[in-house]
């Protein structure tokens, strides 16, 4: 923690159930398939909005998983942190 950084607090208004916030690292979608293709915003995108339905922990389970189906048995190069808020 930096002792010098002023914290700004965060706030929206209007927020309807169902709607999801979704935090991640880049090391999700930076994540390469044996081939070199990334994993990509845009099929972490599509994951999210496929299962924008269920759970904010199966959504996160999913993305998990699917990461881990992608790069099947590739280092990974970089962390992988996602936070998944649903409206209830």
């Amino acid at each position: 923690m930096d002792k010098d950084y002023v914290y700004q607090r965060q706030h929206r208004d209007g927020l309807r159930a169902n709607q999801l916030i979704v935090l991640g690292t880049d090391g999700i979608w930076e994540g390469s398939s044996k081939t070199g293709e990334m994993f990509g915003k845009e099929r972490f995108k599509d994951t999210i909005r496929r299962n924008a339905s269920q759970s904010a922990e199966t959504i996160l389970t999913t993305i998990f998983q699917e990461h881990a189906d992608f790069t099947r048995g590739m280092k990974t190069e970089d962390d992988i942190t996602l936070v998944i808020v649903k409206i209830v």
